[in-house]
């Protein structure tokens, strides 16, 4: 996987704990959302933006929803790991059940919002102080997820495989 301990900071091996515990060793890009979902209690939208040059994708907590966009145009592979990016900021706690707190506005409030893209680029909004640390923990949470995920696949081709080689 190319991890070892060492690069794991605290949050990202409480996340994995968690995850590991409610979904398994391995697991889809489905359940990771549904993950998320039920631990939110409410629905996970992953959609495509039109965004500013340098960004590739966002989250945000919405009062109805939880949104996560990417940018348009990114390839299969770089809208995946990008989604698992944001899904990471979630499952690390990142942000709070809404991003605003009682302004927090609703999903089709927000995407009238001409300058939406401010509330997402910046990242004070959402934290008290911000470093480099949320980053590295996203993207590291990111990269795990993106292997074990992997890993899901190719174990149920191995299993599909197995069953129809009977034929």
């Amino acid at each position: 996987m190319g991890f070892s301990r060492q690069d794991l900071s605290p949050t990202v091996t409480h996340s994995l704990r968690r995850l590991l515990h409610e979904l398994g060793g391995t697991f889809s890009h489905e359940h990771l959302r549904g993950y998320i979902e039920r631990w939110r209690g409410k629905p996970l939208r992953l959609e495509e933006d039109t965004m500013p040059p340098g960004m590739t994708g966002y989250a945000i907590a919405l009062r109805d929803c939880d949104l996560i966009a990417t940018r348009r145009g990114l390839t299969k592979t770089q809208k995946k790991i990008t989604q698992l990016h944001e899904m990471a900021h979630f499952i690390n706690g990142d942000l709070p059940l809404y991003s605003h707190g009682e302004a927090t506005a609703g999903y089709r409030q927000f995407l009238q919002q001409q300058q939406r893209h401010n509330d997402v680029t910046s990242r004070q909004r959402f934290f008290d102080t911000f470093d480099d640390m949320v980053e590295r923990n996203a993207e590291t949470l990111a990269r795990i997820l993106a292997n074990i995920i992997t890993a899901h696949a190719q174990n149920e081709s191995l299993v599909l495989s197995d069953l129809l080689e009977g034929d």
